[in-house]
Formats: C-alpha cells, structure tokens, sequence
C-alpha cells in the first residue's frame, strides 16, 4: 500500500513542477523572445529546458531515472518536441485556425488540439518507457497515449472557454501557464499508473540500496542553478533593451523637434473647396473590385501647442475623400485621399524621419517607379497637394499592386 501512495505523489509532484517551470517560463518570455529576434526560438528553446530539468528533478528525486546521459536526453526530446509544435504553428493553415463551436467547451481552435496532443504524446511514450520500471510495451503506449489524449482535451477546453476573456491567464498556447502544468500532472498520472513488467522478489527489493538525499536533490540543483543563469540573463537583457528604448524614444523626440521646426507656414492658407469624388479618387472598377460607399470629413487645424506627446503632428484644415473597393460584395481594400491646402502640408504630413520610421517599421518601397510608404497593411505617398493612403486588408500581393498601380497612375508620388 505504501508503494502506491509513493507513486501517487508523483501527480502533485510534478504538477507543482510544471508549474513553478510554466512562471519561469513566463518570466523570460519577454527577453528571450527579443533576443531571439521574435521567431520564438530562444524562447522555445529556453522555456522546453526548463520544463525539462523540472520534470526530470522530479523524477530523479524518486529514483525512476538515474542516468545522467537519459536526463540529458529527456531534455532534448522535449526540445525537440516543443520546436516541432513551433514549426507546426508557423506553417499551420488556415482551416487548423478556425474555431468550432462545441456545446460543452464554448470553442475549440482545432490547431491548439493538435498540437498539444502531438508534443504529450512524443513527450509521454519517451517518459514512460526511459523511465524506472520497465513496463510492457502495450501497456506502456496505451497509457501514454491514452493520458496525451486526457491532456489535449484539457488543454484545448482551457483555451476555447478563456478565449476572448478580459483577464485571460489560462489560455492554452505553448509554454504558457497551463500547457507545461497540465502536461506535467498527466504524465504523473501515466507514471503512477504504470505496472512493471516483471516484478521483483522482495528479497531483491530489500537488497537494492536507496540513493542517499543528496543524491536524490542532484537534478534540483542543477534546475536551480538554470533558473538562476537565465533569469540574470533575462534581466540584463531587459535592462538593455529599457536603455535602448529610452535612447530611442530620445532620438524621435528629437527629430520630433526637429520636423516641428520645419512645419510650414499657418498663414494666408487657401480655402478648402468641395470636389467632385471622380477627381480625388479612382472611381472605377479596379481589376474586378467595384467602388462603393464613397463619403469625406474635415479635419480641424492641429497646432503646436494641442499636446506635448504630438508636437510633430501639427496640421492645417484638411479634407478626406474615401472610398471601399469590394469583390462579391465583401469590402477589403479602401482608398482615403486627404487634400491640404498646399503641397507643402503634404509633403509634410508623409514626411518620416530615418529613426521614426525604423522604430515603427514603416518601409520606403519603389513601386512602378514611385515612391511609397508602408506601415504594415496601409500604403501612402503624398502627390500635389495631396496625400493617398491605401489599406488593404487580407489582400494577395498581386491586388495590392493593382491598387497600387492604379493610384499612382492618377497621383504620382513626390516622396
């Protein structure tokens, strides 16, 4: 009976394990996903280790493992596993990311399913046969795969039921919160569960010496002295970044200054006229998107003195003529075109000093020898006294360039 309630205490065990790795993990998230240039490598790679080492103090601590070349390689599988979750996320389609409805979990992302069955079932059938004792191989399999399944379920119910919450902790993508300390408390129930294959006589048993406490904490030590490398590691790194940050912001506060010192003139601007829609947009068919919903507004003078955070955004009464494009009926792509009263104003308005604009990850393109500017889905250049910006959302590459095209044949660009 003795030898049950021991192996029982596996599940508590390696569910607090799994969770102190999941906080690590969380806490050097942040620098490791910068250091990692945010392809999430790094941060894969560090936070799989860690619940690696966590999970394997665990099982060393009770003596079903006590090689050191098999935790090295436990570790490396869960690496592994975690990296190929990564890759299955990045190349997933688009149908593994649409919800489906389900009465008892609210909504299901079918990839979230997926992948945390793939990585518990690797994660598992690994653990349950390296481990102390040898099991049968049928019993081992059905009880790994049996216990990955129990885990996704959890995994993926977790997620659906907490997606679109306002404080939303226990949402279930990879090596968050619940997806390390729900792995780790079901494979303490398949370990648990586990028969030996054979079982020794209990003089054999009696025989076999009990590795002493010291022992027993070795891979807690070395877990430990993990936590403490990469969390100092983690924290330089955000130190660094804070200090660059705050050279950065420094350095648009200056060209801020700078571009405010060269806004033009306030003074004996014309009046804004109306003009007809077909003048200041492209009003027909682009390829086999059709004009619609065309309207404007004005925009009110913005001076210097409105807002110390906006000193750069300083602009002269301005209006906005804007039109959707849509294919089927469904709007995707809208064209706004804002006139100022000089071409001075525009220019000014799209002008985007060097370090601004790499801070915000606007691009200069050269389209049909124009040119533009890119601020993630939106395209703009200023042409004349005017200013054309473009969104196109969900739009395919060649459609852009249709857009594209077909606008700055009508309002070349001057950037």
């Amino acid at each position: 009976m003795s030898r049950v309630i021991a192996k029982w205490r596996l599940v508590p065990a390696l569910t607090l394990a799994g969770f102190v790795s999941a906080i690590f993990t969380e806490f050097i998230s942040w620098p490791s996903t910068v250091a990692g240039n945010n392809n999430g490598v790094l941060f894969v790679v560090l936070g799989s280790i860690s619940f690696g080492l966590a999970l394997g103090s665990v099982i060393w601590f009770y003596s079903l493992l006590q090689s050191w070349k098999i935790l090295a390689c436990l570790v490396a599988v869960t690496v592994f596993s975690h990296l190929l979750e990564l890759h299955a996320d990045v190349h997933a389609g688009a149908r593994l990311r649409e919800y489906i409805d389900i009465p008892f979990a609210s909504n299901i992302e079918p990839l979230v399913a997926v992948t945390s069955f793939g990585v518990a079932a690797v994660l598992f059938l690994v653990w349950m046969f390296v481990t102390r004792p040898r099991c049968a191989f049928a019993s081992g399999v059905v009880l790994a795969l049996g216990s990955a399944f129990l885990a996704a379920v959890t995994i993926t119910a977790i997620h659906g039921t907490q997606r679109g919450a306002w404080i939303s902790f226990l949402t279930g993508r990879p090596l968050e919160l619940v997806w390390q300390t729900v792995l780790a408390c079901f494979l303490g129930i398949a370990l648990a569960l586990k028969r030996p294959a054979t079982r020794l006589s209990p003089t054999l048993e009696a025989e076999k010496p009990s590795p002493s406490l010291k022992v027993r904490m070795a891979v807690g030590g070395v877990l430990v002295g993990y936590f403490l490398v990469t969390g100092a590691w983690g924290i330089s790194v955000t130190k660094r970044e804070a200090e660059k940050r705050a050279q950065l912001l420094a350095s648009m506060e200056g060209e801020d200054v700078a571009k405010l010192a060269h806004a033009p003139s306030f003074d004996n601007l014309p009046p804004l006229i109306v003009r007809p829609f077909d003048e200041v947009l492209v009003w027909q068919k682009i390829g086999d998107w059709a004009p619609s919903a065309p309207g404007s507004y004005d925009s009110p003078v913005v001076r210097s003195n409105a807002s110390p955070n906006q000193r750069a955004l300083v602009a002269p009464q301005r209006r906005t003529y804007y039109l959707n494009y849509s294919q089927s009926g469904l709007p995707a792509v809208r064209a706004d075109v804002t006139v100022f009263p000089n071409e001075q104003w525009a220019r000014y308005e799209v002008d985007m000093p060097p370090i601004t604009r790499q801070a915000r990850n606007i691009k200069l393109l050269q389209r049909f020898g124009n040119n533009i500017y890119q601020d993630g889905v939106y395209f703009y250049w200023s042409s004349g006294e005017k200013v054309v910006k473009l969104e196109c959302q969900g739009v395919l590459p060649d459609v852009i360039d249709e857009f594209l095209k077909a606008y700055l044949l009508k309002f070349p660009s001057n950037v």
